[in-house]
């Protein structure tokens, strides 16, 4: 089968190009007295083959991945909005390349001098449709998709919203339930990392759900009349810590 760069609109292909060759394709479609202008590069992924990218950046193709296919990895000039500070390029591939059938080690080398605590802070991120999502803790990713990636500082600890319980309630009678919003702005939490919750000083175990985000104890006993405090505890990928304590007052009935 001779590797081909296909061509195509909406609902149909409108040009197929041999290649024969690596190298760079500059291709023109005309139709009429309308022309369209491609530049495409193909190069032969050998088995263990290394691409340097832009800003020392590096994709290391797994072995057995030795085909002829089009393929481009190219800076972004205009940086996709992100709440979190971005300290490599923004590298994005397109091609059909992907999927792999083994991942690619892709590394991004940050563009700003750190020290071992703030490269303890890095991790790549992965932009979907308008949004910036966590691939992995520090400067090298396994990927298998197309997509565009960064290295990312996060330093931005998690945030504790009030549920059922507020600081200063005070109740009549005792809650059957307490539960609050743990949310992440980017690295977000894992099996080795779940947001914990502690009644009067003692650790309760609550159950976290990351979809909600929502981190819930049901109550095996009321409480007892008097003061209480619920404390929430949340620590995310990258060690960014917060701590929300919360102080309520049961009644006698």
């Amino acid at each position: 089968i001779k590797p081909t760069l296909f061509f195509q609109s909406a609902d149909s292909v409108v040009a197929a190009v041999p290649i024969r060759a690596e190298g760079r394709y500059n291709v023109i479609l005309r139709h009429c007295d309308i022309s369209w202008n491609f530049t495409v590069d193909v190069c032969r992924l050998k088995a263990g083959k290394k691409l340097s990218l832009p800003g020392s950046a590096a994709l290391y193709i797994p072995p057995g991945q030795s085909l002829l296919l089009p393929f481009s990895a190219f800076e972004l000039q205009d940086t996709p909005a992100i709440a979190e500070d971005i300290v490599s390029p923004v590298v994005r591939f397109k091609s059909s390349l992907f999927p792999l059938k083994e991942p690619a080690r892709l590394t991004l080398s940050p563009g700003i001098p750190l020290d071992r605590a703030g490269r303890r802070k890095l991790a790549v991120g992965r932009f979907w449709r308008g949004e910036w999502y966590f691939v992995s803790t520090g400067e090298i990713a396994y990927i298998n998709l197309p997509g565009t990636f960064a290295l990312i500082l996060d330093t931005v600890p998690p945030v504790v919203i009030p549920g059922s319980i507020e600081d200063g309630d005070t109740l009549s009678y005792s809650p059957y339930i307490i539960s609050a919003l743990v949310r992440d702005n980017f690295s977000g939490f894992d099996n080795h990392c779940i947001p914990t919750m502690y009644i009067d000083e003692q650790f309760v175990p609550a159950e976290f759900d990351p979809e909600s985000e929502r981190l819930y104890y049901l109550l095996k006993e009321p409480l007892s009349p008097g003061e209480h405090t619920v404390s929430i505890v949340a620590v995310d990928r990258l060690g960014n810590r917060t701590e929300c304590e919360m102080t309520f007052f049961i009644g006698r009935e």
